[in-house]
């Protein structure tokens, strides 16, 4: 007899004729960052059709959103663990010697069923290495110079 077991995916579509495809790359740096506590679980990333896809682990509501839901109020302890697991989260990533690129309250969302406890960070599209994982140096300020303009060309895109 074989056991079946149910699980929630995310799945995220990008155009394969789309002009600056991020999809790969985010793909990419999910695997990179798999043994960090905090990071989806990532099941695929493939082509279909017309499509770059990539399905990683459904995750539960954002953190603005579930702080609208209770009304504006965290409690205390709540909201320093929030913070404090924040932090070790995208230390963690730093250490790695990657920088998030487009970080916002809202790519961080809770876990669900047992995870629901869970921080995770998600929408790695325009992160980049920061530290030249062969000389353990920073990247030359050029490089990081283009990435806060990327990040600046986003912001005014989506507002």
């Amino acid at each position: 007899m074989k056991t079946q077991i149910a699980i929630k995916l995310a799945i995220k579509f990008e155009k394969i004729s789309t002009e600056n495809q991020i999809l790969q790359k985010e793909y990419k740096l999910y695997k990179a960052l798999q043994c960090i506590y905090g990071i989806p679980k990532i099941y695929f990333f493939g082509r279909s059709g017309i499509n770059n896809i990539l399905v990683r682990e459904l995750l539960d509501i954002f953190i603005p959103g579930s702080f609208r839901a209770s009304n504006f109020k965290f409690p205390l302890l709540m909201t320093i663990n929030l913070v404090y697991n924040m932090i070790l989260l995208i230390e963690s990533i730093h250490n790695k010697g990657y920088i998030h690129g487009r970080l916002m309250s809202s790519h961080f969302l809770f876990g669900l069923g047992e995870n629901n406890n869970k921080i995770y960070l998600v929408s790695f599209g325009l992160s980049s290495l920061y530290i030249d994982p062969k000389t353990n140096l920073h990247i030359e300020n050029k490089e990081v110079q283009n990435l806060i303009f990327l990040y600046v060309l986003a912001l005014l895109i989506n507002n």
